[in-house]
């Protein structure tokens, strides 16, 4: 079931990142980043974005758990829309949920007459191939600093027409 966070989901989504980044970069990041990052810090920093409504925040819950969650926003410029994060626990990758996730925030964002999204996410990456299987066409790109490096990023742009 797909619903909006509540604050108290922070503690969840900051265990799913933490668990995603220790497996979805191996090899194309500096090894120690993924090490690095804090549950703690995350739990606070979603708490912070949910009580504050700086993003729109969803997660898949299932029995009680969250399995996933993805963040976005409105903004200005090009895109007039862009999905934050959207990361899935690496056991319940391939099972649809980034999917169901991706096409919730979707809906929000033409429900806001936006016309069109963008995700960044790194280039290579094995999620590169997920964005383009639900629509998402790499027109853009730049480099994204991860800790102390800087990697080639793709943005994935999604038309909401």
């Amino acid at each position: 079931m797909v619903r909006r966070a509540q604050i108290s989901d922070a503690d969840s989504i900051a265990g799913i990142i933490a668990s995603a980044w220790q497996n979805a970069y191996t090899g194309i990041i500096d090894s120690d980043y993924p090490a690095s990052i804090s549950r703690d810090k995350y739990s606070g920093i979603f708490t912070d974005i949910i009580r504050d409504e700086a993003q729109t925040v969803f997660v898949f819950e299932k029995n009680k758990s969250v399995l996933g969650f993805t963040s976005g926003k409105i903004q200005d410029g090009k895109y007039d829309s862009e999905v934050i994060g959207l990361y899935i626990l690496p056991e319940e990758q391939g099972n649809g949920i980034g999917g169901i996730l991706l096409d919730e925030m979707m809906k929000h964002f033409k429900n806001e007459n936006c016309n069109n999204m963008i995700i960044w996410t790194l280039l290579g990456a094995e999620n590169n191939s997920f964005y383009r299987k639900h629509g998402g066409a790499g027109k853009e790109f730049k480099e994204i600093k991860i800790g102390k490096e800087k990697y080639p990023g793709i943005g994935f742009v999604f038309n909401l027409q």
